[in-house]
């Protein structure tokens, strides 16, 4: 993709909607008879969060198969950098490490913090957790430790490129650089997702607001007009990003009623 492409608000849109169809057909077809008569009777947040998840998921999926073809492939940061033409050198490298240790530390601590939250609010869960309740739970307790993981191995992975190996120092240095950042991203999408997760618990309709204030403040970062000297919004991919998001929680969320209120 040439460099300074307009980015195609469309193109995403439509790989953003098929992925997400794809996750809900395919947790339709695996669910088993019982559990799907349990989600059709369970309460309208239990429908929101799995919307949610779905959703957002789909973003990132999406998101990280930019670089492939249509209608997935678009002008993305992830485009951008994997079509660089020059590897960063090590000194770039260690120094954009600095930097990312202090931003891998806060979302370390924002993901401690809400698995501390989690149990204080369920009084350290003593009764079984069922329903809406065990669903909620153990999704925001997954997605939080799971950031933590991955935040530890990736802040690892950037300490380990200030060693010093010899001959081999730019080869490894690059490898443990890409190890950090792969980390880094999963982690990141977790933390995030912990956090929206668990404001849903509190309030559904709340947790549908952060979602898309999340992936329309980020839709610029993500999915950059490259050629441009001052960023400007790109509404139309703002409007069937919320179109999408509107029609298919319409359909799937609530049997005809839209999820907020």
């Amino acid at each position: 993709m040439a460099y300074g492409s307009s980015p195609r608000p469309t193109a995403h849109i439509a790989g953003f909607a098929a992925v997400l169809l794809v996750l809900l057909i395919g947790l339709d077809q695996l669910l088993a008879t019982e559990l799907k008569a349990w989600m059709l009777h369970e309460t309208l947040a239990t429908r929101t969060l799995i919307f949610l998840l779905l959703f957002y998921v789909a973003q990132w999926v999406s998101y990280f198969m930019s670089v492939l073809y249509a209608p997935f492939r678009i002008q993305s940061l992830r485009a951008l950098l994997a079509e660089a033409a020059d590897e960063p050198d090590i000194e770039t490298i260690r120094e954009k490490g600095r930097s990312v240790l202090t931003t891998q530390a806060i979302f370390t601590a924002i993901s401690v913090f809400v698995i501390s939250a989690l149990y204080r609010s369920d009084n350290l869960a003593p009764d079984p957790l069922t329903g809406w309740d065990g669903l909620s739970f153990y999704l925001v307790l997954t997605c939080a430790v799971f950031a933590v993981v991955l935040l530890i191995v990736s802040a690892d992975a950037v300490e380990t490129t200030f060693n010093d190996f010899g001959q081999d120092q730019n080869h490894f240095v690059q490898y443990f650089y890409k190890v950090s950042r792969r980390r880094k991203y999963y982690g990141f999408v977790l933390a995030v997702l912990s956090v929206i997760l668990f404001v849903s618990r509190i309030s559904p309709s709340i947790g549908c607001l952060a979602v898309l204030m999340f992936l329309i403040s980020g839709y610029d970062l993500w999915f950059p007009r490259a050629a441009e000297d001052k960023p400007r919004p790109n509404f139309l991919g703002y409007l069937l990003l919320i179109v999408l998001f509107l029609a298919v929680g319409h359909l799937y969320i609530s049997d005809g009623q839209i999820p907020f209120g």
